[in-house]
């Protein structure tokens, strides 16, 4: 029955994650979803939130909205990606707002989220961006490596309420005995453009296995394709 099923709110639900996910699961949970511009389908409108990650007031009025709703799993997948800007102010601007979207934004949402009386899933992502750099995108390289201190953070703030984990997009490191690692990253295909069936799975793994122990770390997954470099 409907009220049986499990409250999962996905912050940046016009993402295609969230796209695969929602078309996947929404027979299995009550997915509600947020978005600024791009309103995803096949939601109900009641569980539909417009929300501006970059305005405080919105975020907050965002709060107070859901604050009686109980929510088995948050799923962060807004964030912001592009090159470093060249004039000061522009730089400037694009700093502060990758911060809130990114950083500031979601600690007030975790931190404010009910979770209800079972152990709540707070669930991040990491991308390639955190295991090497990308060129001319320092602001989206420091944001991806705070993340992994916000989920350490959080997890220690969150311990009697949520699970809080981030899961690492892209390749791992490679072996030692990888001789051309510039081809080797060249043949990321697990990226957040680039979603798979087996990634949507394991998030709803994370959000379904009660036994699951483990809290403030990252779990490093590229679809199996690890092999398929090397090989």
């Amino acid at each position: 029955m409907t009220e049986d099923k499990k409250n999962v709110l996905i912050v940046g639900g016009s993402s295609k994650i969230s796209k695969m996910f929602i078309s996947n699961y929404s027979d299995i949970y009550n997915i509600h979803a947020t978005f600024n511009t791009n309103r995803p389908s096949c939601i109900p409108k009641e569980r539909l939130y417009n929300l501006d990650l970059n305005s405080s007031k919105s975020v907050q009025s965002f709060i107070d909205n859901i604050r009686n709703i109980s929510f088995r799993a948050v799923i962060f997948l807004a964030s912001t990606i592009g090159k470093d800007k060249n004039n000061y102010d522009e730089l400037y601007n694009q700093t502060i707002s990758d911060l809130n979207i990114n950083v500031v934004a979601p600690l007030f949402i975790a931190k404010n989220i009910n979770y209800g009386p079972r152990l709540g899933r707070t669930i991040f992502f990491g991308d390639s961006g955190r295991l090497h750099p990308r060129k001319n995108m320092n602001s989206y390289n420091i944001y991806k490596n705070i993340l992994e201190e916000l989920v350490m953070s959080l997890g220690v703030d969150l311990s009697s309420k949520s699970i809080v984990l981030g899961i690492d997009l892209g390749p791992t490191l490679p072996d030692s005995s990888v001789e051309n690692k510039e081809n080797y990253y060249a043949k990321n295909l697990i990226q957040v453009n680039n979603p798979t069936l087996g990634l949507v799975n394991l998030i709803s793994f994370i959000i379904d296995e009660d036994n699951l122990n483990m809290t403030s770390t990252f779990i490093k997954y590229d679809g199996g394709t690890y092999t398929k470099r090397i090989n």
